[in-house]
């Protein structure tokens, strides 16, 4: 089964059979009036590989593309979460930390596609990197114990 992160072979994080180069952020309920300013915001700063109008008509994807060799899904997702509050000034939709979370595709005439996008590697992850503070939120919407939890991994911590 293909998501925008990957293969699997179920859809968990568990179930990863590839990871793929492409990283999806879903931006939610920011009105359909404010779509072009954040979009033209987004495009003034990085070069996503497509960009469209969420199923719900009142927000946008943006699919980015990675490079999977020099951080772990976790670290771009937080370092995306980081520049979309820092530089775009909005916040992103935190499912997205889950590698196997899927996208439906709908139809948007005016879908921003490029064949050669920015890809995204290690010095974008180190430019906005998460503070514990924002591990600890994470931990919190995921209903976990900070400790319990390595969302650099994406993995449970064993004694």
């Amino acid at each position: 089964m293909p998501l925008f992160s990957g293969s699997f072979n179920e859809r968990s994080a568990q179930g990863l059979v590839l990871r793929s180069p492409y990283l999806c952020i879903d931006i939610d309920h920011i009105g359909k009036d404010k779509i072009l300013l954040i979009r033209k915001r987004i495009l003034a700063n990085l070069c996503p590989a497509l960009m469209f109008v969420s199923p719900s008509g009142d927000g946008l994807k943006v699919v980015f593309e990675i490079n999977p060799e020099a951080g772990t899904h976790s670290e771009y997702f937080l370092a995306f979460q980081c520049f979309f509050e820092e530089i775009i000034s909005v916040k992103i939709d935190s499912s997205g930390s889950d590698i196997s979370r899927a996208c439906f595709l709908p139809y948007d005439k005016d879908a921003y596609y490029n064949e050669f996008p920015d890809v995204q590697d290690r010095a974008f992850i180190d430019s906005f990197t998460a503070s514990d503070r924002d591990y600890a939120l994470l931990a919190k919407e995921h209903q976990l114990q900070p400790s319990a939890y390595n969302f650099q991994t994406m993995k449970y911590l064993t004694n």
